[in-house]
């Protein structure tokens, strides 16, 4: 398990039940990554977040990845 799942299973293990926690997850396949409007990877980019947030909404802790087809960019 890399540190990020070890993280997320910490925080899973943390959050008492009652709390009503939320798991919130998305992954995206896009044409190309842009960061503030300088393109950062070219090709196909898949970008996945993960995220825990309380009953209500008031706060989210998450964790957000990407990489391309190629493997040249991830983060």
């Amino acid at each position: 398990m890399n540190n990020k799942g070890f993280l997320f299973y910490l925080l899973c293990l943390c959050v008492p039940l009652k709390v009503g926690a939320q798991v919130h997850s998305t992954a995206t396949v896009q044409n190309m990554h842009l960061w503030r409007g300088i393109e950062v990877a070219d090709g196909l980019v898949l970008t996945t977040d993960i995220s825990i947030t309380d009953k209500k909404e008031h706060f989210r802790l998450g964790l957000w990845g990407g990489t391309n087809a190629t493997g040249t960019y991830k983060e």
